[in-house]
Order: C-alpha cells, then structure tokens, then sequence
C-alpha cells in the first residue's frame, strides 16, 4: 500500500490540466494532508480544494453528498 501511494506522488508531477480535490473533513482514512501535499505536488498551476466538514472518506455516499455533487457540476461548468 505504501508503495502505491509513492506511485501516486510520483504521478502527481505530471498533472497540469485543472484539477479539483474534494475531501472530507471527518476522514478517517485519508487525512486531508494527504490530499493537500497531492495538489502540491501536481504541476497544475489551477488547482482547487474543497473540504466539506461533515463528510467522511466516501463523500460521493455521504452526508454532504449532494452539496459534493453541485461543487463539482459548478466547477465542471466553469472550465467548459
């Protein structure tokens, strides 16, 4: 496992298309860190994280799943 997340940084760099990160804050799994050092990482220059403070690590399932889904439409929108 801690292989794959080395992989995951390693890809990171090469990311320079816009990027949106959505994390919840409860997770228990995933620390927000993470993801924070994964957006720093990636070579985008248009990165966007959004944290939704109820929400634990399946926020598609979640409790602010529908708050995570207009988030994303929005972002969506906005970079067509």
């Amino acid at each position: 496992m801690l292989e794959a997340f080395r992989g995951i940084r390693e890809q990171a760099a090469l990311v320079s298309q816009p990027i949106l990160a959505v994390h919840g804050a409860k997770d228990a799994v995933c620390p927000l860190a993470f993801t924070q050092r994964f957006l720093n990482t990636c070579a985008s220059s248009d990165k966007t994280l959004k944290v939704f403070p109820d929400a634990l690590h399946d926020i598609m399932h979640d409790v602010e799943k529908g708050d995570v889904f207009e988030v994303i439409l929005a972002w969506l929108e906005a970079k067509s």
